[in-house]
This record gives C-alpha cells, structure tokens and sequence, in this order.
C-alpha cells in the first residue's frame, strides 16, 4: 500500500513538472515590445549587537563573542555583535532599445557598498489572433529578438511563454519563394 501511494506522488510530480516545463500549444505571434530594465542594490555595513542561546558559528561577520552565565546551562547565553545590511536602497535603470541598455547611474555614500545587482529583460508578443503573451528571457536570446518579426511561441498548458523560435514561413509561401526564376 506504502508503494502505490510513493507512486502516486511520484506520477503527480512528474506530471506536475511536464505541465509547467514543456511546451504543449504553440502560436505563430509578434514581437511588438523589447523592454529592460538594470538595478543596483546599496546598503551600508553596520554592527549590531545580538543575544543567543546558542554560540554563534565562526564568520568574519562575527565579533565580540562574550558567554554569560557560563556556569548555569540554563542561563548560558552569548552576546556578540554580527554585521548586517542596513539603510537599503536601489537604483534603477530602464529602456525599451537595445542600444540603451546600461546599469543606472549612482553615487556611493558614505560606508555604502554594492549589496546586489539584477537585469530583467522582457519581450511581449501579439499573436494574429490578437492574444498578448510577454516572457522574461536571458539577455543572449533577448538581443536576438527583432521588434516585427514573427516567432513560434510554445507555452506550457497555463499559458506561460516556454520557448520563442523564428517562424517558418507559411508552406504556400515558401512554394510561391521555389516557383519564382532565378534572376
């Protein structure tokens, strides 16, 4: 009984990553919009002074370790001090041209460092039936992508944009392309 129930949530799992993963239905559509957007993420360093049950484990991030009570287990406590991130910000830049894609201009302030960075870079599409469909893409395949020119779109059975390939053209178009002299 154990078995078939591992089973059954094996199946479940598995078909639950085939739906989500794979491209069930495909449309023929349009890139109409190739948009990007860059952030930086800013904050300052600072020590901050932290109680525990517990030692705290060995890091650079870690100081001033004291124990207290160090003769009662049931009172043992540690203080130290571990350096955090505070006083976030971020900085962002955006644009819809490959040629402007850059990282937003900043200034570091006193004590800031740069804590992360991040680019999104997205594409919507308009099929001839006049659905919209947008997908998040890597950089390499979004500076790929030509505002006009028609892609085969497979989505996964929610909808989700999985794959963009260059359409074919249509057959009798590509018969009409072979049927014309050579000049």
């Amino acid at each position: 009984m154990d078995i078939l129930i591992l089973v059954g949530i094996a199946v479940i799992i598995i078909g639950t990553i085939f739906l989500v993963t794979m491209p069930v239905r495909h449309v023929q559509a349009v890139a109409r919009d190739l948009r990007w957007r860059t952030s930086v993420r800013i904050g300052t360093r600072v020590w901050v002074r932290k109680k525990s049950k517990r030692r705290p484990r060995p890091s650079i991030d870690i100081r001033n370790v004291e124990v207290q009570n160090a003769d009662d287990p049931d009172k043992l406590r540690y203080t130290y001090e571990k350096r955090t991130w505070r006083n976030m910000r971020s900085v962002s830049a955006s644009g819809s041209s490959r040629e402007t894609v850059r990282e937003p201009e900043y200034t570091l302030g006193r004590d800031e460092e740069v804590r992360g960075r991040s680019a999104l870079y997205k594409a919507r599409f308009v099929a001839e039936e006049g659905g919209s469909y947008s997908a998040q893409v890597r950089f390499a395949r979004w500076k790929l992508l030509n505002e006009g020119a028609k892609y085969r779109l497979g989505r996964n059975a929610f909808g989700r944009v999985r794959t963009i390939k260059p359409a074919k053209p249509a057959a009798d178009e590509r018969l009409a392309e072979r049927a014309q002299p050579d000049s």
